[in-house]
């Protein structure tokens, strides 16, 4: 098979070290790397087969190699010789490619085999990786896949702006980050065309996207709510006031006459209302047409023994009226009987989700010993901004996040139980996690929504989850 065809080959020196870094065996060996596994050939006679999906890192000291497996042993490789930059690259090379497929980017790559130099600064402005690097831009990602050391990826909503640097580029992020690329010779200026024009049309998506949800709503205040709403993020109802009042009204409106407007007047009286988020994406779920929303209520800072510590996350698919239909929805709402307003309703606002998601805002335990209102206030703060990350670094999946333990074995899902090696932020989001409550009929959602809220304040520790219907 493809798979299995030898890229690289060469004699070197190993030893395999068990948990508690004794050896288990060691001696000369030959190596061969293919596009999943790393094969060590002792002079032995023995056959020693790593796979590369299992490999944590690449680390290089003074010509060797250090290789740390997820199955509790590390390879250690030296007297490579002149081959030690060819292995090494060849082996990060190959060893990135396993990683992109588990980190959960299933994109259309618009830009790729660009080399580059690259530096990445910290938010104190200070150098913390640099290196040779190969560029790739997908639909919402950029990627540096350096020769040595771990992928960088920067979502492209997260990007502040672009900036022309010492012939090179700055890639300055919205947390203070900044990652230079250099040294990209003829390929700097299509390179730079293919980004910026991405990220122009991001946003200009995002801007008609607003606009034709709100069509009375003049263009420079949906250019500020649009930077709001980059390409997936979940904006605050606060913030959206703070820039019109009106905005917030008109997205509000649209939910009411969707079919998630029952399920939205049901949770808004129990959430934390200047804190309701809203979020759109385009075309993640969908074809062309379709775009990704849905809204997230926070739930805390009542009595005791009320809904709290939680945030509810509902989503759905919206299709805006194509050239030359009429949005009655909003225009001739006041008008039309419940039916028709429902089906006009149902075909702006398509529901995608047939569950809504609970997700907890601190530990259990912490919880249960704040009582200030703006202590908690600042814990969900931290709370939607490490939610926005992690939700864009798993591409705004769910089903990576509920799906239960178990059948994360399952032959279809075993890419997950990877991505969840690679990804702090699926980790996070499934420890979050408290359960989902499926869509039936209102009645039963309502009270299986309460019923979760319940379990999860009078619940104390924050493995236990909500398990109806799983």
């Amino acid at each position: 098979m493809d798979e299995k065809k030898i890229i690289f080959e060469c004699p070197l020196s190993f030893s395999l070290l068990n948990d508690d870094q004794q050896v288990q065996t060691k001696g000369s060996a030959r190596a061969q790397i293919d596009k999943e596994h790393l094969t060590i050939l002792s002079e032995a006679g023995d056959a020693l087969v790593f796979p590369l999906r299992e490999l944590v890192q690449i680390e290089e000291k003074e010509y060797h190699l250090f290789l740390p497996f997820t199955f509790n042993q590390q390879l250690n490789l030296f007297n490579l010789g002149f081959k030690f930059e060819d292995f090494t690259r060849t082996l990060s090379k190959c060893h990135h490619e396993i990683i992109m497929q588990d980190m959960l980017v299933k994109e259309n790559i618009r830009k790729k085999d660009v080399t580059a130099e690259y530096i990445r600064f910290n938010k104190k402005g200070e150098k913390d990786r640099q290196g040779k690097c190969e560029l790739r831009i997908f639909e919402t990602t950029l990627a540096v896949l350096p020769e040595k050391g771990d992928i960088i990826r920067l979502p492209l909503c997260n990007i502040r702006d672009l900036r022309s640097e010492d012939y090179g580029l700055a890639v300055n992020m919205e947390s203070g980050e900044k990652v230079v690329l250099s040294q990209m010779g003829t390929q700097l200026d299509p390179f730079k065309k293919v980004l910026s024009d991405i990220l122009s049309n991001l946003s200009l998506k995002t801007q008609t996207f607003l606009q034709g949800l709100l069509p009375e709503t003049d263009a420079p205040t949906i250019y500020k709510v649009s930077h709001l709403l980059k390409e997936g993020r979940i904006a605050a109802r606060k913030d959206i006031e703070v820039i019109s009042a009106p905005v917030w009204t008109g997205i509000e409106k649209k939910i009411a006459l969707s079919p998630l407007g029952d399920e939205y007047d049901f949770l808004k009286p129990l959430g934390r209302q200047d804190k309701i988020g809203v979020g759109f994406k385009r075309g993640l779920l969908g074809g062309d047409e379709s775009d990704y929303f849905w809204f997230l209520i926070p739930i805390y800072g009542g009595k005791p023994g009320e809904p709290g510590n939680a945030a509810v996350l509902e989503a759905g698919l919206i299709r805006l009226p194509k050239e030359g239909e009429v949005d009655e929805s909003v225009e001739d709402a006041a008008e039309m009987g419940e039916g028709e307003e429902n089906a006009a309703a149902e075909d702006l606002l398509k529901q995608e989700g047939k569950a809504t998601y609970f997700f907890r805002i601190v530990s259990r335990e912490t919880y249960a010993a704040l009582k200030d209102k703006t202590e908690l206030d600042m814990k969900y703060d931290e709370f939607i901004s490490s939610f926005n990350r992690c939700m864009q670094e798993v591409n705004f999946r769910r089903e990576p996040i509920y799906l239960p333990e178990k059948r994360l074995d399952e032959p279809r899902y075993v890419k997950y139980r990877y991505a969840l090696k690679r990804l702090p932020e699926l980790r996070k989001l499934r420890e979050l996690f408290i359960g989902r409550v499926f869509h039936q009929s209102q009645e039963q959602w309502r009270k299986d929504t309460l019923a979760l809220l319940a379990f999860n304040t009078q619940s104390r520790s924050d493995s236990e989850k909500w398990g109806k219907g799983e």
